[in-house]
């Protein structure tokens, strides 16, 4: 398995890398630490070329730092080394290629979904990557209650890749699987929800709510779970979550790690 960790040397970022190790260990996993830098203007004193060869450098020795220290932290795990200019999201379209399984990054508090993700990096990277991204907020508490709560939007359901990436996840920490339904004045078919879970232990929530931000929100702090699941559909779930109005309702005060799948 191979993990995408983005980094920016901050503590935020440390956390995230703490819980992509607890949540994958370090068995049969290789680690890609990724730096990158923009320069968005100089000095009329200070070069282009010079003030990026300054930070080409930095980069190179924070990351060798932080090489050492997680080799010392946790012994036998596999690390490689990347620093590159440009945008995260950019980057991270041209490695795709490599074929990681999944990317785990910071967040930067929990003042809302719409701010901690909105017009951030980590936000960028959700919406170019058909990867799935572990989005890490800075206060996460590795709770070991081990629920992973699965918001599903019924009226369309993921697809199996979704639910076998899915498996791969709940096998490495064994989550308790909690699938969450908002369901509207319409109905939908329970029968192909089974169905699309067939063999996998998991308990089915069904709420009866227009209000799909204010369900997971309220569910999910009575609950204490540790990781929220979402699946980034096109003019689906997920976009109506983030671009509607219901943008404006949003007060996830939470300290769960979000993982997002493109499907």
């Amino acid at each position: 398995m191979k993990i995408l960790l983005p980094t920016d040397f901050s503590e935020n970022s440390l956390k995230s890398i703490d819980y992509a190790i607890y949540i994958f260990g370090i068995q049969e996993v290789q680690y890609h630490l990724l730096h990158t830098f923009e320069i968005i203007s100089t000095r009329a004193s200070v070069s282009f070329g010079g003030l990026k060869n300054q930070m080409e450098k930095q980069a190179d020795e924070n990351l060798c730092n932080l090489n050492n220290y997680l080799i010392q932290k946790y012994p036998n795990i596999q690390i490689s080394l990347q620093h590159q200019y440009g945008a995260l999201s950019d980057i991270i379209n041209t490695l795709e290629k490599d074929s990681f399984d999944y990317i785990i990054m910071g967040t930067k508090g929990s003042t809302g979904l719409k701010e901690v993700f909105l017009g951030s990096n980590t936000w960028d990277v959700i919406a170019n990557t058909s990867i799935p991204v572990i989005a890490v907020p800075q206060e996460v508490d590795f709770k070991q209650n081990k629920k992973l709560l699965f918001a599903l939007d019924p009226y369309k359901l993921p697809s199996q890749k979704v639910i076998q990436l899915l498996l791969k996840i709940e096998k490495s920490k064994h989550f308790e699987i909690l699938l969450f339904v908002v369901k509207n004045k319409e109905d939908f078919d329970v029968n192909e929800i089974n169905e699309l879970f067939k063999g996998v232990e998991f308990k089915l929530i069904i709420v009866e709510n227009e209000d799909v931000v204010n369900s997971i929100e309220t569910y999910q702090q009575q609950n204490q779970i540790d990781l929220l699941v979402m699946v980034n559909q096109q003019r689906s779930f997920w976009e109506n979550l983030i671009h509607s109005s219901m943008t404006k309702k949003l007060t996830f005060h939470t300290k769960s790690p979000l993982l997002t799948f493109k499907d």
